[in-house]
């Protein structure tokens, strides 16, 4: 099944949406900030992101345009 990312600031969405995908099959990697996120899209494939539009140093719209330079 699919690898999914998910960038979320708010630890308790972010532990929810995780725990849910999983739940139905997916592969989750879960991290606080587009920082990590961008970290872990260099190093694993991913078949889809979920990021917030509101983050910490660098919004969501700015983390998805650093997402297609580096894939």
């Amino acid at each position: 099944m699919a690898q999914i990312l998910i960038v979320e600031d708010a630890d308790t969405l972010r532990e929810v949406l995780a725990s849910v995908l999983e739940n139905v099959g997916y592969t989750v990697c879960a991290v606080a900030n587009a920082e990590q996120g961008l970290t872990e899209l260099k190093s694993s494939n991913f078949s889809c992101i979920l990021s917030d539009f509101k983050l910490p140093r660098m919004n969501g719209l700015e983390f998805l345009k650093e997402c297609r330079a580096i894939n």
